[in-house]
């Protein structure tokens, strides 16, 4: 339940933090790649939690486990949320070329 809060939440910030790019340098936003990966990112992670997640487990409770066997192959997808560490570690080999500067 705790790991679901946290993903809830995570995903509402980095929501928050696309629509203010979107809204402070319209579509050009998408020109970063770093952005537009986080976009895929978003949009996975929303699938996920808010549509194939839910439907996940309303198929459960059906007899037809092939749809159900399907959509968890798609929530496979969120195993490219590991691929937002790359993008932790981009930003600090720039903060420590930052600290060289100081």
């Amino acid at each position: 339940a705790t790991y679901q809060v946290l993903e809830h939440i995570f995903l509402v910030c980095y929501t928050v933090e696309l629509c203010m790019r979107f809204f402070a340098f319209g579509c050009a936003a998408l020109k970063n790649g770093w952005i537009a990966f986080d976009v895929l990112l978003v949009a996975v992670g929303i699938l996920g939690m808010y549509i194939i997640g839910p439907f996940l487990q309303y198929t459960k409770t059906g007899s037809d486990k092939s749809l159900s066997n399907t959509l968890a192959g798609l929530l496979v997808l969120r195993m490219l949320r590991l691929l937002r560490l790359a993008r932790i570690i981009r930003v600090v080999v720039f903060f420590k070329t930052l600290w060289m500067l100081v």
